[in-house]
């Protein structure tokens, strides 16, 4: 959740 989006299960946002 680098944007602070919705984490994934890669810990970043969907759009990243």
């Amino acid at each position: 959740s680098e944007t602070g989006n919705t984490v994934t299960v890669k810990g970043f946002s969907p759009l990243r």
